[in-house]
C-alpha cells in the first residue's frame, strides 16, 4: 500500500490526458496516417449508414444470444470491436472511464443501464442508448466513479462515492481501450469528436475485464482496477481535470491587446504607443500599467517657457471638464454631441 501511494505522486495530471489524436511519439506514425486518410473517409461514410442500420437492429430484436451476436458483428463493422475476461456476475458494475462509448459496450455486454439524471436522450430511446434516469429501474447499474474521461494509460482518477451503492456489491471493470494510429481520446474535444474519430479510424478494441465482485468501496474498487490494468491510482480529481483543461487553454495577451486595455481606461486621455508599452514592460500588468501613468499624469510638469506653462495647464483643464461632462452625462442618460 505505501509503495502504491509513493508512485502515485509521482504521476504527473497531464499524465492522465491526450492533448491531440495524433501520437507524434510514433515513428512514421504521421506518414501511416496520411496514407490511411482516404480509407478513412471512406470508412466514415460507409459507417455513417449502418449506424442506424445497427441501432434498428438493437431496437427491434429480443435479449437473446443471437442478438447479443449480431451486435457484436454490427460493431465490428462500423470498427467497434469488444473482448471479455472474467465472468460476468453484477448486480451492479463499476468501471474506469476512457470514451463515450464505455457505457453503451457495457450495456451490450451485461444489459446494464447507465443512470444520469440529465440526458439529452429522448425517453423513448433510452434502452437504445443503455441509459437511464430513473433511479428505482430493476435493471444493473453501471458507475462511472471517476465522473470524467482519462486516457486509461497514466492513472485513474479519485473514485467518488456512490450513495446508492452503500452495502451492495458491485463488480469492478477495468476498461481498457486501444486503436492503430490515433489516441482513443483527446481532452480538447467532446463527443461529436470522438464519434468521428471512431468511425474513421479502422478499429477500436474495447477490453473488459470483469474483476471479483465485492462491496462498494471507491478506494478498494479504484486501487483493484487499477492494479488490473497495471496503472496508478491517484488523488487528482474531475476539478483537477477541469483546472488543467483552463491552463492548456490559455493563451497569453499580446502586448497590442494590453495596450489597447490600458488606453480604453485612460480614455479620453490618449498616450502614445511608447509610453504605454514602456509602462506595461516596467509594472507587467494592464492594472498596474494604468496606475503608473495615471501617477505620471498627476504630476505636475514645468516648463522653461510660460507660454508652454499655459498651453500645459489649459490642455489638463479642458480634459478634466471633458472627463467630467462625460461622468455626468453617462450617469444621466444624456447623449453628448
Amino acid at each position: 500500500m505505501a509503495w502504491e501511494e509513493s508512485n502515485s505522486e509521482l504521476v504527473h495530471i497531464e499524465q492522465l490526458f491526450n492533448k491531440t489524436w495524433y501520437r507524434s511519439e510514433e515513428k512514421l506514425g504521421t506518414w501511416r496516417l496520411i496514407c490511411y486518410a482516404p480509407f478513412g473517409l471512406i470508412f466514415l461514410l460507409i459507417r455513417l449508414g449502418i449506424l442506424l442500420q445497427f441501432f434498428l437492429l438493437k431496437q427491434i430484436l429480443p435479449e437473446s444470444k443471437l442478438k447479443s451476436n449480431a451486435l457484436r458483428v454490427m460493431g465490428a463493422i462500423l470498427g467497434v470491436t469488444v473482448s471479455t475476461e472474467g465472468e460476468i456476475a453484477g448486480p451492479s458494475f463499476a468501471s474506469n472511464h476512457i470514451t463515450i462509448l464505455d457505457h453503451f459496450v457495457i450495456h451490450c455486454v451485461t444489459g446494464g443501464l447507465y443512470f444520469t439524471e440529465e440526458t439529452t436522450v429522448p425517453k423513448y430511446l433510452h434502452a437504445l442508448f443503455g441509459v437511464t434516469t430513473d433511479a428505482s429501474d430493476t435493471a444493473p447499474v453501471i458507475h462511472f466513479p471517476e465522473t470524467e474521461s482519462t486516457n486509461g494509460i497514466g492513472g485513474l482518477l479519485t473514485f467518488v462515492d456512490i450513495p446508492s451503492a452503500d452495502g451492495k456489491l458491485v463488480q469492478p471493470i477495468a476498461i481498457a481501450v486501444s486503436r492503430p494510429f490515433l489516441n482513443v481520446n483527446n481532452i480538447h474535444c467532446g463527443p461529436l469528436s470522438e464519434l468521428f474519430y471512431t468511425l474513421f479510424s479502422p478499429n477500436t478494441h474495447f477490453t473488459l475485464k470483469f474483476l471479483y465482485p465485492e462491496p462498494w468501496n471507491g478506494v478498494r474498487i479504484q486501487r483493484a482496477i487499477a492494479s488490473s490494468l497495471s496503472i496508478q491510482p491517484t488523488k487528482f480529481r474531475k476539478s483537477d481535470k477541469e483546472e488543467l483543461l483552463k491552463k492548456l487553454n490559455f493563451r497569453p495577451m499580446s502586448m497590442a491587446s494590453k495596450a489597447r486595455l490600458v488606453q480604453q481606461q485612460l480614455h479620453p486621455v490618449v498616450l502614445s504607443a511608447e509610453s504605454v508599452i514602456s509602462a506595461i514592460q516596467k509594472t507587467g500588468t494592464v492594472e498596474e500599467a494604468v496606475q503608473e501613468l495615471r501617477k505620471s499624469m498627476a504630476q505636475p510638469s514645468f516648463h522653461k517657457n510660460a507660454s508652454e506653462r499655459m498651453m500645459c495647464f489649459q490642455e489638463r483643464k479642458r480634459l478634466l471638464i471633458q472627463t467630467a461632462r462625460e461622468k455626468y452625462a453617462e450617469k444621466h442618460g444624456i447623449l453628448l454631441k
